[in-house]
């Protein structure tokens, strides 16, 4: 009887120490389980925004209340952030100070982990491991390890998080393999081993050591949260020797001894699962409430970053979308505008000052920009250097509004040691009934900010039906230029240029004609708009090849003639221009002499140095070059002696009123020796008469040209051109 209770007592004794095994057991696992589902809540929100990830991956490890959580990750799926970064993790290693960190060290002895795309390249796919397919397998909780990563063994809870049902990554909290063990052999008594062995049974995943040899008594229970058993062996050899020595004359004695200590331990169990369960409750109920605080504080953080601008700290686009869209569905529109604002020449600041200095001026602009506006109105950054504001204006004098603004941004600002006098174009557009949505406004405030832009710096433009008009028409046409491209409905036409010394043809100049639909449209009415949108280079490319094509037939009929080509700044700065026309001059047997390419005077003046030394290695060729338009522009002496020129032509300007103003005469006579100083051909423009020939022709000017001898004709009208000197009324004979 008395060995009976004796044993009852050991038994009751190691089922107290292994329930207090299960409860740090089960503590841990609750505490993980809350972390994993929480991070898997609200840090998957923060895909694609790196620096909030970090912050809230810190801030969670930070609030956990278990210290055996050794790490919190979120493991996202590839290109989570950019496409280098996929991991976000943060370890504590102060209680392991024999791991070397992972990654940096962070303040407080907190590792962070960021794996990119080239290190996971290197066998660091953590997408391929086991326990993250396990848990991108789940829907529900998943318990991993023990599994050694980068040297450290690890037991990890994971939660996968899904955006419509598919996996966007995965939520890790991991402790330190030595962590749990010591977790669990903290309550043990000397000679007690206890393990986990899988829910499969016969797998042993961890023990507290090996099991002595000798008599054991054994235990087991099955975990709360992984359905893992749990088992305890005690060293049973005390237990039996007691047995063995019992006396029969203590049997009662020992016998109540062993009655009364199994009920006190059994009482002792009772009341400690109580004050347990009460314990329990009460962390439960301080993780909730800290679940609560927390995800608001995330709520704040997701709205700041999706509504307010990084470099500025002014609402965002979002922010303006949704505060004009709260206008208008409060039907409060009634003296509201929007006024949109372009710096401009921003991006001389950029390259002059750098972009550093560039962000400060953008950053003053915003703070002036608030200052100016009432409380009530909005100033917000769209991005780069473009700002909006959506303000209330009394009496619903936008144009008054529009006009203060440029004044108060146009006041000098201090950067970078620099004073800048910052200039703005402004579009402005008034609500009104027929807007239903924010975007709408915003595009018409666009469209009168490139109004304002056209009429020159610092300007403002209020918005008009008319505005929109030419925006769409200009839309058209450059849709119909760029269909005219593919289907080769732009020609060059050919218009003689005459010696005015012996009157005969010496030169053909190549003007882009565009047939559309039937009708020859002049250069004029297109060229100057292809070039604002960008498709000038493509259209000199386009010429060039056919007049390469046609040189042979011109040079037939007109054995010594030359012909003249326009060539813009731009494509004179494209790589491979050389190569290309040497190849197609080569193509076509085109003498490099008899070729000549004109740009403009200001083109001229804007060449970059690529620019130039195209230039040189085409005049090595044996290429001529022309200053086309001179006079219009900056007409500096030190460029006609530094570029590569052969000769200049003379703006129509010069010649149309050259027989009514003594001025002009002058004016030609000026620019005839200053060419003839450089050793320069001079080309006059626009010559409609016999009059402005001969005047020309006493002048000294080289060459002419103009509807007096032809207008610009086709290929197949030009072969029939007379090749010979030309007579007082030239279109007779050369038509």
């Amino acid at each position: 009887m008395q060995a009976a209770q004796s044993r009852r007592g050991f038994e009751a004794a190691q089922e107290l120490r292994l329930q207090r095994v299960e409860f740090r057991i089960d503590d841990y696992f609750g505490e993980a389980i809350s972390l994993a589902r929480f991070g898997a809540q609200t840090l998957g929100d923060a895909r694609g925004n790196l620096p909030l990830a970090e912050q809230l991956t810190l801030s969670l490890l930070h609030s956990r209340r278990n210290a055996g959580v050794y790490g919190a990750g979120m493991f996202y799926a590839p290109y989570a952030f950019s496409p280098n970064f996929r991991l976000v993790s943060v370890y504590d290693h102060i209680g392991a100070p024999q791991f070397p960190p992972f990654d940096h060290p962070l303040p407080g002895g907190i590792d962070e982990v960021l794996i990119t795309l080239k290190s996971a390249a290197k066998g660091h796919d953590y997408t391929q491991f086991e326990w993250y397919r396990r848990a991108a397998a789940h829907d529900s909780m998943v318990f991993s390890g023990p599994y050694t990563l980068a040297g450290r063994s690890f037991i990890s809870t994971l939660r996968a998080f899904r955006v419509q049902g598919r996996v966007q990554g995965v939520m890790s909290v991991d402790t330190l393999t030595p962590t749990f063990i010591t977790l669990m052999a903290s309550p043990l008594a000397p000679g007690e081993v206890a393990w986990i062995e899988s829910s499969k049974r016969g797998h042993e995943l961890l023990e507290t050591g090996p099991i002595p040899p000798g008599p054991r008594l054994n235990r087991v229970i099955r975990l709360r949260y992984t359905s893992a058993y749990l088992h305890l062996s005690t060293d049973a050899a005390p237990l039996i020797a007691a047995e063995r020595n019992q006396i029969s004359s203590s049997i009662v004695l020992i016998a109540g001894i062993w009655f009364l200590a199994v009920l006190i331990a059994i009482g002792i169990v009772q009341r400690w699962r109580w004050h347990e369960r009460a314990h329990r409750l009460e962390v439960d109920q301080r993780r909730l409430e800290a679940e609560i605080a927390f995800s608001k504080v995330v709520q704040a953080e997701l709205r700041k970053a999706a509504f307010t601008d990084s470099l500025t700290g002014l609402p965002n686009r979002a922010a303006f979308l949704e505060h004009v869209h709260s206008i208008i569905a409060a039907g409060e529109s009634d003296g509201h505008a929007v006024f949109f604002i372009d710096l401009d020449r921003f991006n001389i600041v950029n390259e002059t000052l750098g972009h550093l200095a560039g962000d400060d001026l953008l950053r003053a602009i915003g703070k002036r920009l608030q200052v100016l506006m009432e409380p009530t109105d909005l100033v917000a950054r769209l991005g780069g250097d473009e700002f909006v504001v959506v303000a209330k204006v009394e009496s619903r004098s936008f144009d008054e509004a529009a006009a203060l603004l440029l004044v108060h941004l146009g006041e000098p600002i201090v950067v970078a040691g620099r004073t800048i006098y910052p200039e703005a174009s402004i579009g402005v557009v008034s609500f009104d009934d027929s807007y239903s949505t924010p975007a709408e406004l915003l595009r018409d405030a666009d469209i009168a900010m490139y109004e304002a832009k056209h009429r020159g710096r610092a300007q403002f433009a209020i918005f008009d039906a008319e505005m929109r008009r030419r925006v769409a028409t200009d839309s058209q046409l450059v849709d119909d230029l760029r269909r005219a491209i593919e289907r080769v409905e732009l020609v060059p036409y050919y218009q003689p240029i005459i010696s005015l010394a012996s009157r005969r043809i010496v030169s053909f100049e190549a003007l882009a004609r565009w047939n559309r639909h039937g009708t020859v449209i002049p250069a004029s009415e297109f060229m100057d708009f292809a070039e604002q949108h960008g498709l000038i280079e493509t259209i000199d490319a386009l010429m060039f090849r056919a007049v390469c094509a046609h040189s042979q037939a011109i040079f037939a009929a007109f054995p010594s003639a030359q012909i003249s080509v326009n060539i813009s700044a731009a494509e004179l700065a494209t790589s491979g221009l050389c190569e290309t026309i040497e190849t197609l001059i080569r193509q076509h047997d085109f003498p490099p002499s008899r070729l000549k390419f004109e740009i403009t005077e200001t083109a001229m003046m804007t060449s970059s140095d690529n620019a130039r030394r195209t230039l040189e290695r085409l005049r090595d060729l044996g290429i001529e070059f022309v200053l086309d338009d001179f006079g219009t522009g900056y007409s500096s002496l030190a460029y006609l002696q530094r570029l590569p020129i052969a000769g200049i032509k003379i703006d129509r300007s010069f010649v149309e009123p050259l027989l009514t103003d003594s001025k002009a005469v002058e004016m030609i006579r000026s620019i005839v020796l200053l060419a003839r100083s450089f050793g320069l051909t001079t080309t006059a423009e626009g010559v409609e008469s016999v009059e402005h020939f001969d005047m020309l022709a006493a002048l000294g000017v080289d060459h002419a040209q103009g509807f007096f001898f032809s207008p610009g004709v086709d290929i197949a009208s030009l072969v029939r051109l007379f090749d010979g000197p030309i007579s007082d009324s030239p279109r007779a004979a050369v038509e």
